[in-house]
């Protein structure tokens, strides 16, 4: 088929225009187009390019030629020419350049615009679906495709030509890499040794995506399924230019999040990889802590970059990982990276999951299980873009008639596959389905809600029906209450326990104190608010074992038994005989009880023991959904930390700790001292011990009040009996050596060597290390530095506390003690717990009993929106009579005695037909939604309330006043006269006015007379953006009255909103902070939108431009005027008087002039465009969507209706309307 484009279009256009032409008809004949046709007024073109192409550097260098003359005549070897020659050399000049470089036509700019690329694309083929494009530097084709594959989500459009093109390949675009030391002069290798740059690459890939369903519907090719996208910035980081771990991190995070997807069901990534040493270091770290964060085995997903192939394409870089590996998806094969024979030192490959496939292989799944896969891009600017992409099996994902699908709306199979590729985790029960999340120990009431006041209601429900003895079935909490921005936990034994409890929360939540709730949550109510927060694990040491720990759980948690038994596989030829016999006896049994405490006294059995429950609780929990964010142990304690970090295998910290224990119970010494836990304030713990003689120091700096002291068994006598003097408590404890003192310094050599031997390696979650309180190493060559720490820990104090502030520093919120008793907790509480916001919880505790602790602390986390709830799941078959549901949420089904039966909704009348039919085809829906086990998406009856409220008014002294509002309400005039000189000013305008005739017609009449123009106005009174708001005057300058306004009044309604704005700072090139500008906080920045009302946005600022314009030009004429009759009356020797008053005119207009001179203002753009939404969201931080809206009078109503949609589909979380 013939394209129809003219010869001299065609020789105006970029190529990079017509590489996108010829692409597209590729991928559309590969299609079947024409033959298989597509509605041309539903598909868009959405390409990635970035600086457009080479054509325009031809073209700026052939328009600058007046610049390059006048440099070169202001030369002075060019002056001394003799003018004829000089003249010769420039028209000679000008032609040669003429004849090299392109001619500039009207055809000329669309030719080298980028956005006309997709609108050549568009024009060509007569495709009316939106067309544009992305820049986001080297991510921009996947910029587009993410854009292309949201507005087939949102029904924008049925089919989209997306992708990316890139054609700059000249000497501009070489330097400018080579300036930044991008390049490489070597040779292109992503991941391999000696990576020193890339190898820039031009080409095209472009894709017809259409929606799954419609796809199969049609009978279509299918390459791939694109599962999900997940985008992210850098933020602040080292520079514009480079990569930022962090970014990355959220990228891929959200990505698999997006696709409802484990990463660990990934087996290719298709990187970024573009070769240069750092960034290849830091993308294949950020891939392999997430993937490792799954327990993948090391070497189990391939990772490859086809820059290795073709070189960067930069712009279009993305589109040719994405098409790479939808080949392979196809085809079923793993595609080599090459160049690749030694994988990079700097990576550590040995012990991460991914490997540099260089062959090409056959990719093999189990049966049923699809292929799937990640590709990355990453641009300039910090943006960076992952996509996950899955091999297509026809009928798989949309058996259920969906036409797309997104998180949560997975299939059975799909959610299965998951849980089973989650190895920690084995299921519940053989029974159990593996859709259905890990429901509580015990009674657990978890609700959520959109306010406070839904909370009561739904709480109130609750608490009637636990007094008439009905309570909830047990069971995982909902997703949706997990996820509520109000939340409410409640551990419960029975139906009075729970009523007991609801009452208490009720109460509290009236007086809504927080040391009210503080107090609640020793008997397990547990209240949250706002964004998930960070967790951080804390590991149990040596001192809190006790006889039959963990025993319950071990009898009914798989889990927990599991954990056991890989435990007493390592330790029976360490210790003889299984772990399990030293810690479990029978406890009717005195002497066997008596002889399990001796024997859990030995610190070679002791530490093998604690580390099996550390790490069996670490599972349980995770078995809930519930993972660290970070760990720190308390001595023995800090290896089960490194398990949980990944640092180290849990059979190896095994054999680690037993050779530990072993190793500090063999110090050989005359005095193997004393240790002795003190309660007293730390300040006077020390003081006191620098009073005593010999060697005694804090061994472990525990808390605030608490500590342990170690050294001389004198010294450590001595100062127990001055403490007790002093009014303290101290209490020796039955240890076998001093441990945490240089007593036990010999042990620390034997100790290191017996490390060197395992399998220890950089942490994938930040730990904190006792012997410092800061954070471990990490990277690729940390284990000496790891070794030189735990060689030194049983000899060096424990720093606990300085470790609690580390990690609440680093983000931490939520504490977790995860081990025997609750030590830490308490010692967590009491360091951070006047801060307001921490929340600390302990997961054993024997006087509570094992079912009951845990599911205390399982019940704090989910107040927290931490862990995994289930989404509906398909319908069971149930009795009616036997369901009570109390309340409108489905979160809860209640267990309840038999009801009477149910009551059929009363009849609808006659005339209401429609509305009948409407209820029952929604009846038909909802039950074939059910039957499908599609998980409901719709708002859970969710409110959108205004939370704030600003108001500035007309007629009063100053027009934003905190007063405003009263006068509103008690009806207060603000309408007065116009004064007489803005009344003639409209006059002056010859305005024209609609009137009603005597005969009732209408008719337009011009205003001649004052006393017609309107009267009475609500004129605004004093207003300074600058004194009252503290915008400074530069920005204030950019800004059009009305989006002053919009400004001062949004900040107002932030305040009313007890929304804080901060102070955020500038880091200068010596690294110290300067003050910046306020702004929203950071968790409040991404999800806050602004959407500008007005009806009239910069008309001001335009009229004023205007007016001054116009004012200069009349003045110059009038001067001109008057300079020729001056010029004109002295020739004819003319009238003096008149010459005089012609001269007092003149030196009038030139004074006007010269005090008012026009001067077009650079920022009357940023005035008069109606950018109120981007000016104010870029003023507060808000990176949340923003826009304006004008519909006249109906603008801040439309504008509401709008931000109801935004928060309902989940695009941001609240709306500044101005």
């Amino acid at each position: 088929w013939h394209l129809p484009i003219p010869p001299r279009v065609t020789d105006a256009m970029d190529q990079a225009q017509k590489w996108a032409i010829a692409a597209t008809r590729q991928a559309l004949e590969d299609y079947g187009y024409p033959k298989r046709p597509l509605d041309s007024d539903r598909v868009a073109v959405i390409l990635g390019n970035a600086m457009a192409g080479e054509r325009h550097y031809q073209t700026a260098l052939r328009l600058n030629f007046p610049e390059y003359a006048h440099e070169l005549a202001e030369s002075e070897s060019f002056a001394a020419l003799p003018v004829a020659v000089r003249a010769d050399i420039t028209r000679e000049l000008h032609d040669r350049i003429g004849k090299r470089l392109p001619e500039v036509t009207e055809d000329t700019m669309p030719g080298e615009l980028a956005n006309c690329i997709a609108g050549r694309i568009a024009n060509i083929y007569n495709f009316h679906g939106p067309n544009y494009v992305c820049d986001a530097a080297c991510a921009s084709a996947m910029a587009a495709m993410t854009a292309a594959v949201e507005g087939l989500i949102e029904n924008n459009f049925d089919a989209v030509i997306t992708g990316g093109i890139d054609r700059n390949m000249g000497a501009q675009t070489f330097v400018k890499f080579c300036k930044i030391g991008a390049l490489s002069a070597t040779g292109t290798r992503p991941y391999a040794d000696g990576a020193d740059g890339f190898v820039m690459g031009e080409g095209s890939a472009i894709f017809l995506m259409k929606r799954l369903a419609d796809a199969e519907r049609d009978g279509d090719k299918i390459y791939a399924v694109v599962r999900g996208i997940g985008a992210s910035s850098d933020g602040k980081g080292k520079g514009i230019t480079a990569p930022n771990p962090v970014g990355q991190k959220f990228c891929l995070e959200r990505a698999w999040q997006n696709a409802g997807l484990s990463p660990a069901t990934a087996t290719l990534i298709e990187g970024h990889g573009t070769s240069t040493r750092v960034g290849d270091v830091v993308e294949a770290q950020c891939m392999a802590n997430l993937l490792s964060s799954q327990s993948l085995p090391p070497h189990s997903v391939a990772l490859g970059s086809v820059k290795s192939n073709i070189g960067h394409l930069k712009g279009a870089a993305g589109a040719a990982g994405v098409l790479k590996t939808a080949l392979a998806l196809r085809d079923k094969v793993l595609p080599p990276s090459v160049n690749c024979e030694h994988p990079s030192p700097d990576i550590d490959f040995a012990h991460s999951p991914l490997y540099v496939n260089t062959e090409l292989k056959p990719w093999t799944v189990p049966p049923d299980v699809p292929r799937r896969a990640g590709a990355s891009a990453f641009g300039f600017g910090g943006t960076n873009f992952h996509i996950v992409l899955e091999e297509h099996l026809p009928g798989r994902l949309t058996g259920n008639g969906k036409r797309s699908v997104s998180v949560g709306t997975l299939p059975l199979t799909a959610i299965n596959e998951v849980v089973m590729n989650a190895k920690e985790v084995p299921p519940v029960s053989m029974s159990t389905p593996l859709s259905v999340c890990k429901q509580p120990l015990r009674g657990a009431l978890v609700i959520g809600a959109a306010s406070g006041s839904v909370l009561v209601e739904r709480l109130r429900a609750v608490m009637k029906n636990a007094q008439a003895g009905i309570t909830p079935i047990p069971a995982a909490p909902a997703e949706a209450d997990l996820r509520a921005s109000e939340r409410l936990a409640i551990d419960y034994a029975d139906a009075a326990d729970l009523a007991d409890k609801a009452a208490k929360a009720l109460k509290a939540l009236a007086v809504n104190q927080a040391v009210v709730w503080k107090a609640l949550r020793a008997q397990g109510i547990f209240r949250g608010q706002g964004p998930v927060p960070k967790v951080a694990f804390l590991y149990t040491g040596q001192g809190s074992q006790y006889v039959n720990m963990l025993r319950t759980l071990r009898d009914i948690e798989p889990i927990v038994a599991q954990t056991f038994a890989e435990a007493d596989r390592v330790m029976i030829p360490l210790l003889g005989k299984p772990l399990t016999d030293f810690v479990f006896v029978d406890q009717a049994d005195p002497n066997a009880v008596a002889k399990c405490d001796e024997d859990l006294r030995q610190t070679a059995i002791t530490q093998p023991a604690v580390l099996a429950i550390d790490l069996a609780l670490t599972r349980l929990l995770a078995a809930y959904g519930v993972r660290p964010d970070m760990t720190m142990g308390h001595s023995l304690g800090e290896y089960g930390a490194l398990v949980a970090s990944g640092a180290l295998p849990f059979e190896d910290a095994l054999e680690a700790v037993s050779a530990r224990g072993r190793g500090m119970t063999q110090v050989a010494v005359a005095d193997k001292g004393r240790m002795a836990a003190v309660f007293a304030p730390l300040n006077e713990i020390e003081r006191i011990l620098k009073t005593v003689k010999g060697y005694v120091v804090i061994a472990n700096i525990n808390s605030e009040h608490q500590a342990v002291i170690g050294g001389a068994s004198d010294a450590v006598t001595q100062a127990m009996e001055v403490l007790r003097n002093s009014g303290y408590d101290a209490a020796e404890l039955p240890v076998s050596h001093a441990f945490h003192t240089s007593i036990v310094a010999p042990a620390s050599e034997p100790l290191r060597k017996e490390l060197e031997r395992l399998h220890l390696e950089s942490p994938r979650l930040p730990i904190v290390a006792n012997v410092n309180g800061e954070f471990y190493p990490t990277g690729s060559r940390v284990v000496p530095q790891m070794l030189d720490i735990l060689a030194k820990q049983v000899a060096s104090p424990v720093q606990f506390i300085k470790g609690l502030r580390t990690l609440y520093d680093a983000g931490a919120r939520v504490f977790v003690e995860v081990g025997p008793k609750k030590a830490l907790q308490g010692f967590a509480e009491d360091v951070l717990g006047d801060r307001g916001d921490v929340v600390s919880l302990f997961t054993n505790h024997p006087k509570i009993g094992d079912i009951a602790s845990f599911n205390q602390a399982l019940c704090g986390l989910y107040a927290a929106g931490l862990g995994r709830g289930t989404v509906p799941a398909p319908a069971q078959k149930a009795e009616a009579s036997n369901l009570v549901k109390p309340t409108p949420s489905e979160s809860h089904k209640f267990i309840a005695k038999p009801s009477a039966p149910i009551t059929r909704p009363e009849a609808r009348t006659a005339g209401d037909h429609f509305a009948e039919l409407g209820h029952l085809m929604a009846e038909v829906l909802e039950r074939a939604r059910k039957i499908q086990g599609e998980p409901d998406h719709r708002p859970a009856n969710q409110s959108v309330v205004i939370t704030g409220a600003a108001l500035g008014l007309p007629g009063t002294e100053r027009i934003f006043d905190d007063a405003n509002l009263a006068r509103i309400l008690r009806g207060d005039q603000f309408i007065d006269l116009i004064p007489t000189r803005l009344r003639k000013a409209m006059l002056d305008k010859h305005i024209t006015r609609l009137m009603k005739s005597d005969n009732g017609e209408p008719t337009f009449e011009t205003i001649n007379n004052v006393a017609d123009v309107i009267k009475l106005a609500g004129r605004g009174g004093a207003f300074d953006l600058e004194s009252e708001f503290g915008v400074s005057a530069d920005r204030k300058a950019a800004l059009d009255r009305a989006t002053q306004l919009a400004i001062a009044v949004g900040i107002d309604a932030l305040h009313d909103a007890g929304i804080p704005l901060v102070m955020r700072y500038k880091t200068t090139s010596k690294g110290s902070q300067l003050p910046d500008r306020w702004g929203l906080p950071d968790d409040l920045r991404d999800e806050t939108g602004v959407i500008f009302a007005s009806a009239f946005p910069g008309c001001d600022s335009f009229a004023d431009e205007m007016s001054r314009y116009y004012a200069d030009q009349s003045r110059r004429e009038q001067l001109g005027m008057l300079e020729t009759l001056l010029a004109r009356a002295a020739k004819s020797n003319g009238d003096s008087i008149l010459e005089h008053e012609i001269e007092r005119r003149t030196e009038d207009l030139r004074d006007a002039i010269e005090k008012e001179p026009y001067v077009f203002d650079r920022r009357f753009l940023l005035r008069t465009l109606a950018m109120g939404h981007s000016q104010f969201a870029e003023l507060i931080g808000a990176r949340g969507p923003n826009t304006q809206i004008n519909s006249a009078c109906a603008s801040t109503t439309q504008a509401v209706a709008l931000a109801q949609d935004w928060i309902h589909a989940g695009r941001c979380r609240r709306v500044i309307i101005v």
